[in-house]
């Protein structure tokens, strides 16, 4: 079988005035061999690699990079050192790559705490015509915590973010605006009812809750050890690798074969298909904790976006 070999730099923090030599030598092997290469970078330094850009622009597949809000809200989030308007230097360089008709992916992770910026990016991409530039591409996150180790207090749920999305929707047509990447167990319900917002799960096998558990896409991580990885939650985490770069699991380690038909639980679950088993890492920590949240956020799609859905679709009450 034939794949086209795409070698994707993310962090910490690749793109980084201390790599760039280093990220030259990446980008002329990529060049000689015909691969592409995609950056995950904050975005900050991007201004610094112009020449790399311009130079091996046909090579560069895609960057994506992220602000965490509107102006204020990310300079208060994302201090540096060396700059205090990360903000608007990010902007500058989102600009640069989009006139290099550079494929650019600008995420979002949503939280309770900043919620309410979404459509203050939605208006500023429309405002700087990105969301009308075939290379822009914004996308929708959600923060988790796949090992239950953060304890983080602000996370919010797949069902409570797409119920804020969908009301969204009612005034601003999101599916012309974004596209969503954090849906897992709601994701074949969601889409059932066109309320998915473009989020694709091409290398998703059906049955399986994410990509990591499926064997239709060839991809691994490696870290600075050469320790190799399924997953990108378990980067840098030698106990979660499923080996080496010389000696690793061709079969995803740990990650294979989880899937519904091989959780004799899910079988007779009420949710069957839809979660699969959940993420296979919280499994691992705690499988009732992760089974109870499932649960718990499937109900609460049900009652708060599709109950009300249909409702409003027959103008009438329904009886479920």
């Amino acid at each position: 079988m034939n794949y086209e070999i795409i070698i994707e730099l993310f962090g910490g923090e690749p793109i980084q005035s201390c790599n760039k030599n280093i990220l030259n030598q990446i980008l002329e092997f990529a060049r000689k061999n015909k691969y592409f290469v995609t950056f995950t970078t904050n975005g900050v330094e991007i201004d610094e690699f112009f020449d790399l850009f311009i130079t091996y622009n046909g090579y560069i597949n895609s960057v994506y990079t992220t602000l965490d809000g509107t102006e204020q809200y990310h300079n208060s989030r994302r201090i540096f050192k060396k700059d205090s308007d990360s903000f608007n230097r990010i902007l500058r360089n989102i600009d640069f790559l989009l006139d290099l008709e550079i494929n650019l992916v600008l995420s979002i992770n949503f939280d309770k705490s900043n919620l309410e910026q979404l459509e203050a990016i939605i208006d500023l991409c429309d405002s700087k015509n990105w969301t009308s530039n075939k290379y822009f591409e914004l996308q929708i996150g959600r923060v988790d915590d796949r090992l239950f180790e953060t304890n983080y207090n602000d996370i919010i749920s797949e069902g409570q973010l797409l119920e804020y999305i969908y009301k969204i929707d009612k005034k601003i047509d999101m599916k012309s605006k974004a596209r969503l990447a954090f849906l897992k167990s709601l994701f074949y319900v969601a889409n059932r009812f066109k309320i998915s917002f473009n989020q694709t799960e091409s290398g998703r096998q059906l049955f399986h809750y994410c990509w990591s558990t499926s064997p239709l896409e060839v991809v691994k991580y490696i870290d600075s050890e050469l320790n190799v990885f399924r997953c990108t939650y378990t980067v840098g985490r030698e106990d979660l690798s499923i080996g080496t770069l010389q000696n690793h699991s061709d079969g995803y380690g740990y990650f294979n074969n989880y899937n519904l038909f091989n959780i004799p639980k899910c079988m007779e679950c009420k949710l069957g298909g839809y979660c699969s088993g959940g993420c296979r890492l919280s499994s691992l920590v705690d499988e009732d904790r992760q089974c109870k949240y499932e649960l718990s956020n499937f109900d609460y799609f049900i009652n708060k976006v599709i109950i009300p859905s249909l409702k409003e679709k027959f103008n009438s009450t329904i009886l479920i």
